[in-house]
């Protein structure tokens, strides 16, 4: 599956912000629909890496857009994948305007875009990934500057919240290399 993150916000001034972007299993980034990132690195299931983004914004309205990737059991054994979703973490005094923790996120599903596994796949080696096939006229053109219908308000999930009683999180976050 690949689902569509977005925000819309607006700021007052021009403004340098520094965020922290992650997701599982991998996203493109956009800002005002020009990519500006891809990951994140691949980890494993205790260490799951981040990218850092010190980005320039002009004042006036601006939208994010993250489309993230899921191949659950399509994926390669390389490629791990715990809990689908997206984080990004803006360094104050943007956090509360931007991540995704606090604001008001959005995100639907992407449609045209489908995964096929190679046709002789028991004979490829561990780390063959399916294709991806792409379908133009049920694709939702636009979607990476935030455009269309459908989007819906995003449902947050906290990892931590079983952390004192010794249950630690499934993504284990380090600075990407």
């Amino acid at each position: 599956a690949v689902t569509a993150y977005r925000l819309h916000f607006e700021l007052p001034q021009a403004a340098l912000i520094r965020m922290h972007v992650s997701a599982d299993e991998r996203y493109l980034f956009y800002v005002d629909g020009q990519i500006v990132g891809r990951g994140p690195e691949r980890g494993s299931d205790r260490i799951w890496f981040y990218e850092s983004y010190g980005l320039s914004f002009a004042a006036g309205k601006h939208t994010l857009v993250a489309l993230v990737w899921q191949l659950g059991e399509s994926a390669p054994l390389a490629q791990v994948g715990l809990a689908g979703g997206f984080l990004l973490e803006a360094e104050e005094p943007y956090d509360a305007l931007l991540s995704t923790k606090f604001a008001a996120w959005e995100s639907k599903p992407v449609d045209g875009i489908r995964f096929e596994m190679p046709a002789d796949v028991q004979r490829m080696a561990w780390f063959v990934e399916p294709t991806q096939i792409t379908d133009g006229a049920r694709y939702p053109w636009g979607i990476e500057r935030g455009e269309g219908e459908g989007w819906e308000a995003v449902t947050s999930r906290r990892e931590d919240v079983a952390f004192p009683f010794g249950i630690y999180a499934a993504h284990v976050f380090q600075p990407a290399s």
